[in-house]
């Protein structure tokens, strides 16, 4: 969980560790990936690697959530 006041920068630090945004000063590692020198080409292998839930969900509006999770285990070669 991260928790805090409004504006205090929580979703910026989440964007930051999946590479949403940069890492504009000092030093960033997960999962192995240091995020200073993060290339734009490796940016979908760590995400695979994370496991986040977003507040919306992501779904596809389209489609019934079974029909979602095919379409991302599909996507994701599973």
């Amino acid at each position: 969980y991260v928790i805090g006041k409004t504006g205090s920068g929580k979703s910026s630090f989440m964007k930051t560790l999946y590479a949403d945004l940069p890492l504009k000063q000092g030093t960033g590692q997960v999962v192995d990936f240091n995020l200073k020198t993060l290339k734009e080409k490796d940016i979908p292998f760590l995400r695979r690697k994370l496991g986040i839930v977003f507040q919306d969900f992501k779904l596809l509006p389209d489609r019934n959530v079974n029909n979602n999770l095919r379409f991302v285990l599909k996507a994701t070669g599973w």
